[in-house]
């Protein structure tokens, strides 16, 4: 499938996946400013997208940063729990305390 043949809404699904990788810190890289990677995607450094979308970056990436702040929030703030369970769990002699924080971390993974 190339250009017109891709639905729009793969290609849209495409166009957001690119920028969420470059917004995103991962284990091998540090997350771009917003700014940076709307500029690589308009430059098209991160493939060619159909103009309308473009455009409609164009349009809307002002608004991008504070639609995703609450998403980006509550990912930090799991981190942070993920963070203190963790070293909770590698504490010796929890004992009961420490088996209810086991049922607690595995009820938050189910999360």
């Amino acid at each position: 499938m190339r250009g017109e043949d891709i639905p729009i809404s793969a290609q849209i699904v495409s166009l957001a996946d690119v920028y969420d990788a470059l917004t995103s810190e991962r284990c091998y890289k540090a997350a771009l400013p917003h700014e940076k990677a709307v500029r690589m995607i308009l430059d098209g450094a991160c493939g060619a997208f159909h103009p309308l979308l473009i455009e409609c970056l164009t349009e809307i990436a002002e608004r991008i940063p504070a639609e995703l702040r609450p998403r980006k929030a509550r990912r930090q703030s799991e981190m942070q729990v993920y963070n203190v369970v963790e070293v909770l769990l590698k504490q010796k002699d929890l004992g009961i305390s420490g088996r209810a924080l086991r049922l607690a971390e595995q009820e938050r993974e189910k999360i």
